[in-house]
């Protein structure tokens, strides 16, 4: 594992405004997912062209990577591709998901469940929370950040 994403941008940098600063610390997270969505678009990139890295892995993992590394270039190009068109699905959908802030999910048939994402700012010295924010409320409806990310952050 490499180290956590650090963010250049100081917190007293953050807009006193409730509402900006709010969409400032959601775009922060919109970095933080794509961050993950590049590391895991280059580890199966790795894996898919080195044999070293392979063998790291335990054989139920390793069969895909063994069956896309003995394509032409072409085609494993063609393969990451598709990878990384189903990663961009499935984090769309996540975020749609976690967006939601209806009873539609339900729990039984008298109870609904939600997902809250709060995202702390903690001190470096005191390692008291400074700040917390619920970044999938309060803001435009959370699944909508996807294309704003994507435009902003995928080549990143």
């Amino acid at each position: 594992m490499t180290a956590p994403l650090a963010f250049g941008q100081e917190f007293s940098q953050l807009s006193l405004d409730d509402v900006e600063r709010h969409e400032q610390i959601v775009d922060l997270f919109g970095q933080f997912i794509f961050w993950l969505r590049k590391r895991s678009l280059n580890a199966s990139r790795k894996l898919i062209e080195s044999e070293e890295a392979r063998e790291q892995l335990g054989a139920i993992r390793r069969k895909y990577y063994d069956g896309v590394s003995r394509m032409s270039a072409a085609d494993r190009e063609a393969a990451m591709m598709l990878t990384e068109e189903t990663l961009n699905g499935f984090l769309e959908r996540l975020l749609w998901s976690l967006g939601d802030e209806g009873t539609d999910a339900r729990l039984g048939s008298g109870h609904a469940y939600r997902f809250r994402i709060e995202m702390e700012v903690v001190d470096v010295e005191t390692e008291q929370i400074v700040h917390t924010e619920t970044i999938n409320r309060g803001g435009k409806f959370f699944g909508k950040y996807w294309g704003r990310w994507l435009n902003r952050y995928r080549d990143k």
